[in-house]
């Protein structure tokens, strides 16, 4: 549980706030519109402004260096092409494309100029239910009440435009009031709720006993995202801080700042930040199998007092009640060291004038037109995203994030049935016993870690769909909120008193929201978690053929458990504890079947200059393998099984498209291949695959024997 999980903080990714996808849409009617939801820009140099290029925008690269030296045995046909060509490519050549080119060319005749994949296309049906069930008066239920409260707040521009901004104003003048280090510390400590700062307390499962929970220390987020851009800036870093840098000011202008102290405000968060980010894991750090071991810290509260120096966040903790837990830990001991060495009055005026730029950037979307229209241009500098969305989308997207139980609760009452959580009950138990029987035959284990792995596999938790009895959210009071800041402040406050109720307490178990549109494996409570949301499109049907069926949800699901066993998952033990529960053998070997995964894909360039990072995509890349390995054993039980037909709905699953930029930003930050590798990759490390096409060497497609990788 995130102690600032209702704070919409754009120092993450800000595709967790509002505006998911960019749409266009009438905003006074949910109705399903446009199959592809998302806005035409008519020229390149519309879409890309000042930085389109015509020579490096094109996403076709030459393929004729060897993959072992760097090359890419194919194009990737998501990115959007700015002339609208859409070649096709043999099947043996390129699977993905040749499996997914009707749809492709289908989306490029809808004229999308920023992304949409297959979640977005269930995800579109999902919301428009959602909508339906908020817009529907007749419910009376306090879930209904509170949903339907937050969400008319988002559509109702006439009022957010007639408040305007002084909400921000006077969190701004609070900012600015501040004269002494002692009144930054009341400040941060807050007198209702606290301020967002330089250091944030989670509430998360302890990872040495995931019965219990503990309070973790942690960094604040970074404006650009990954520690590493402070080292060098890519290109999307140079992108992000663009768009942060003319959002800033432009909301400080509106504000009425000049020029002068504009600059000085956006140029002391930058000093700030190059300080700090130095101590806080880079995206590929976090990637690595000795992560897990390096965040594992548990402190006592006086050794976390030692270390924050003259930062009060013990007194933040009193305040609210938190420092009577049981169980303290810190990820990141360096950072929080470098926190207490900076937290000075030298610095004031700089922290100051950082808190302000940031409040900027975080409230974008809960202001008014003018303020969105701002969030919108960062949006599309980043990204390559243009358009506004519908103000149904909107309430939607806003009452999903703040309010996901409530909601939850909704859609789980409305859209979700006994006989489709029995069926992916028995496809997850069919899966699972698929597993059993291949640790028990996995050659490179020894007898008795495959004691261990079995162990593990027999006490995952299901959750499928939606949970057998609801969970109560009548303490959530909203009664009192006249803008969406307040109703942040107000979430805020009552998830500290959840906290404060269950801090020395066992753990509760959580489940995902029913209409999410994903699914997860949760290491710490070794759970597999297939929400109701999923279960529509291309992934689920009743109807579906078994091949189908193996192909959507199957492979999903043998995806997640492949999770419980992938470099970060072995770390944890049936009850979801961090334990060694290998032998120095067996783990030497795991890792380096591991390894070859890295090597593979830090091979591969992307785009010109662009490589993947096999660190950050290992994880994914292992969880799809061990997924498709399962899904073809199960397959070989089937008499008459159509593999052709498994195969191709299993490359529909990933088929997208986005802009150039985007696909950057995914090689950079996204844990998993872009769309086309992890299709290709997947496939043809297994023979079915070879044997139902008929591929041969000299094939795109084709992968020597010895050259196939499979860790499980």
């Amino acid at each position: 549980m995130s102690f600032f999980r209702f704070r919409l903080k754009c120092l993450a990714v800000i595709a967790a706030t509002l505006l998911l996808v960019a749409v266009d849409g009438n905003a006074a009617q949910v109705n399903e519109g446009s199959k592809y939801p998302l806005v035409s820009v008519e020229t390149a140099d519309e879409l890309f402004g000042d930085d389109y290029d015509e020579e490096t925008s094109q996403r076709y690269i030459g393929v004729t260096t060897p993959l072992a030296a760097g090359g890419n045995p194919w194009m990737d046909v998501s990115v959007i092409d700015t002339k609208h060509q859409r070649p096709t490519f043999p099947l043996e050549d390129n699977f993905y494309a040749a499996s997914n080119h009707d749809w492709l060319v289908e989306v490029d005749s809808q004229g999308i100029k920023s992304r949409y994949d297959v979640f977005d296309d269930v995800n579109g049906d999902v919301n428009i239910k959602l909508a339906r069930l908020l817009e529907d008066r007749s419910y009376i239920s306090h879930d209904s009440s509170i949903c339907q409260k937050v969400y008319d707040m988002v559509k109702n521009w006439n009022r957010r435009d007639k408040i305007g901004l002084a909400p921000l104003k006077a969190e701004v003048d609070a900012i600015e009031a501040i004269q002494t280090l002692e009144d930054m510390d009341k400040y941060l400590i807050g007198e209702e709720v606290p301020a967002s700062g330089l250091i944030e307390p989670n509430m998360e499962t302890d990872l040495n006993d995931s019965s219990r929970y503990v309070i973790s220390i942690n960094p604040m987020g970074l404006t650009l995202g990954d520690s590493a851009e402070y080292q060098k800036l890519t290109a999307l870093g140079k992108r992000t801080k663009k768009a942060n840098d003319t959002a800033a000011k432009k909301m400080l202008l509106l504000l009425r700042y000049d020029e002068s102290s504009v600059k000085q405000k956006v140029d002391a968060m930058y000093r700030l930040e190059y300080a700090l980010a130095g101590k806080i894991h880079t995206q590929e750090e976090m990637s690595k199998t000795d992560y897990v071991k390096r965040v594992n810290n548990p402190v006592t509260l006086a050794q976390l007092a030692e270390m924050a120096g003259r930062y009060p966040i013990v007194a933040l903790l009193d305040k609210y009640g938190l420092s009577k837990a049981q169980r303290f830990t810190v990820p990141n001991i360096e950072y929080i060291r470098a926190v207490a060495e900076y937290y000075n009055e030298a610095h004031l005026q700089e922290m100051k004038d950082t808190l302000i730029a940031y409040r900027m950037l975080e409230n974008l979307e809960l202001l008014n037109s003018a303020a969105n229209d701002i969030a919108m241009e960062r949006n599309m500098t980043i990204r390559g995203f243009r358009g506004n969305a519908p103000d149904w989308f909107r309430g939607v997207e806003y009452v999903k994030h703040v309010l996901p139980g409530p909601l939850s609760n909704l859609y789980a009452e409305a859209y979700c049935s006994r006989e489709m959580k029995k069926d992916i009950e028995g496809i997850i138990g069919d899966v699972c016993s698929y597993y059993k029987t291949m640790l028990r035959n996995e050659p490179f284990l020894s007898a008795a870690v495959k004691e261990e792995a079995i162990a593990k596999l027999d006490n995952i938790t299901v959750r499928a769909c939606m949970p057998d009895k609801a969970k109560s959210w009548k303490n959530i009071k909203l009664n009192k909120c006249k803008n969406l800041m307040e109703v942040n402040k107000a979430l805020l406050k009552w998830e500290i008193s959840e906290i404060v109720r269950k801090i020395n307490e066992p753990v509760e178990l959580e489940w995902t929201p029913s209409y999410t549109v994903n699914a997860n494996y949760k290491m710490t409570d070794n759970s597999i978690n297939i929400p109701a949301g999923i279960l529509n499109g291309v992934f689920y049907q009743s109807d579906f053929s078994y091949e189908e069926k193996l192909g959507g949800i199957g492979m999903i699901i043998a995806h997640e458990i492949t999770h419980g066993f992938d470099t970060n998952g072995a770390q944890f033990d049936e009850r979801g504890n961090v334990n060694n529960w290998w032998t120095p053998e067996d783990k030497a070997e795991f890792e380096k079947k591991a390894a070859r995964v890295v090597d593979y894909f830090n091979n591969i360039t992307v785009y010109e200059g662009l490589h993947c990072n096999g660190e950050i995509n290992k994880t994914e890349a292992i969880a799809d393998m061990g997924g498709m390995k399962c899904m073809l054993s199960m397959a070989k039980k089937k008499p008459g099984f159509d593999y052709k037909k498994f195969f191709s709905h299993y490359a529909s699953l990933w088929r997208c498209v986005y802009t150039r930029k985007y696909g950057e930003e995914l090689v950079r930050t996204d844990v998993h291949p872009l769309p086309y590798l992890r299709v290709n990759f997947c496939v043809q490390q297994f023979d079915e695959f070879y044997d139902a096409y008929g591929i041969k060497p000299g094939a795109k497609m084709y992968l020597p024997k010895e050259e196939r990788i499979l860790v499980w």
